[in-house]
């Protein structure tokens, strides 16, 4: 976006993760002026891109401007923010190291499967009920080959089962980035009008979440369902498995109750527990079809205070706070809010990293009809209170919660100022009672 009354020159220049250059191209702006590039990488390549970045900047003596990037999620065609890094001189940044990987919490991990639920049903997307109706329908084979000509950049059909590659990165909508590959194969499946059972061997052997390993690489899950004329689903999906670690031996064991009746998004009980390193924590789902669900183990709390801009600039909107739970280094929003509360999973999504004296987090929010997203990084010298800097964009829409509803304002990335960000350690969690 153009930022001054003259017409300005635009230069991209476009480069793997790696930091090598695939090319360039050059665009204009007129006064005020906004554009998007769609599809930007095919400008100077035929060849996929999974992960790289461009540099933007100005041949126009004097010029300003804004530029920001939207990656598009592959599965989901759903847009998440990617916020501009300032640089100087001519030299493209240095690629950032690829981080160790660690083990990704039980925690971080039915949340982030909870936010896929979350999405069922929505957007074009498939309920679970249609999605079990739809195996149902084709069987097993037809409804692999279904879904790889869904995604085939993504999916192949394997003997008994799919494959899914990610490659060096796929970005999903909420910002998660997948790499590696994971397999799915199955065993004793029947499938019939009335019920969907059977045995799913998954390995996940090489496959990283925001570069985050798997505790548990192989696991077996159970299914044994059984469905009514209506097309609800009901029964329990079991899962097991073991691995060695460095500390030892790490299990997992439970089962989920699912009846889409009640609910048509969320099991309706049952626990999954894992233990490694001594310590076993568990996750217990609850009927009330919310999107929360139990926690027992150690577990810490915070509260992630905001204060935005409004959409066209013109002064601060809204300010509101987010309940957040810990777990290790893993922030995620706390999964004990109930789904009335506007303090966790009903309005927020909220994910990141804490040690006692940084904090990154990247948010996406609704407050009424207004769509926040981007990242806050801060430091603490108490590891009590983090301060800093969110990037952020807002997008305004015509009905609340409904992004299909049409964009009444978009905005520019804001930088917020000092204080209007913080993170606050608690002793207890800061949902509503």
């Amino acid at each position: 976006m153009n930022a001054t009354g003259a017409a300005l020159g635009l230069t991209v220049d476009l480069y793997t993760a790696a930091g090598v250059k695939l090319g360039s191209f050059s665009d204009s702006l007129p006064p005020y002026g906004y554009k998007q590039v769609d599809k930007v990488f095919e400008r100077v390549t035929a060849q996929p891109v999974t992960d790289g970045y461009a540099i933007v900047r100005t041949t126009t003596a004097g010029g300003a401007f804004v530029a920001y990037a939207s990656v598009v999620d592959n599965v989901t065609g759903d847009p998440v923010l990617v916020v501009p890094q300032r640089i100087t001189g001519s030299a493209p940044p240095t690629p950032t190291p690829t981080p160790v990987s660690v083990p990704m919490s039980l925690l971080a991990t039915t949340t982030m499967a909870f936010d896929r639920l979350r999405l069922a049903g929505t957007g074009g997307r498939p309920t679970v009920e249609q999605t079990i109706l739809d195996l149902q329908t084709k069987g097993l084979d037809g409804f692999i080959n279904s879904q790889v000509q869904r995604w085939p950049t993504i999916l192949t059909k394997i003997t008994n089962g799919v494959q899914a590659s990610y490659g060096s990165g796929t970005t999903l909508s909420d910002g998660t980035v997948l790499k590696g590959s994971a397999t799915g194969t199955t065993t004793d499946a029947v499938i019939t009008s009335t019920k969907v059972q059977g045995t799913v061997n998954v390995s996940l052997g090489n496959l990283t979440v925001n570069d985050a390993g798997v505790l548990i690489p192989v696991k077996t899950v159970t299914v044994n369902l059984t469905t009514d004329s209506q097309h609800h689903a009901s029964g329990t999906i079991a899962v097991s498995g073991s691995s060695q670690t460095a500390q030892g031996p790490a299990t997992i064991s439970g089962s989920v109750q699912v009846n889409t009746a009640q609910c048509a998004r969320y099991p309706v009980g049952g626990s999954v527990s894992v233990t490694h390193d001594g310590t076993t924590k568990t996750i217990v789902f609850n009927n009330r079809c919310d999107g929360s669900f139990g926690y027992q183990g150690a577990l810490e709390y915070a509260k992630f205070d905001t204060n935005f801009m409004k959409c066209d600039g013109s002064g601060y909107g809204y300010h509101f706070t987010v309940a957040l739970a810990r777990d290790g280094n893993v922030l995620v929003v706390d999964p004990t809010c109930g789904g009335a509360s506007n303090l966790g999973s009903r309005d927020h999504r909220v994910t990141g990293n804490i040690s006692a004296t940084a904090v990154t987090l990247h948010f996406r929010s609704w407050y009424g009809d207004h769509y926040y997203q981007g990242t806050f990084t801060g430091t603490s010298t108490n590891g009590v209170v983090y301060t800093g800097v969110a990037t952020y964009t807002v997008t305004a829409y015509n009905v609340s919660h409904d992004p299909t509803s049409g964009v009444r304002c978009q905005s520019q990335v804001f930088t917020s100022q000092p204080n209007d960000f913080s993170l606050w350690v608690l002793p207890s969690s800061y949902c509503s009672p």
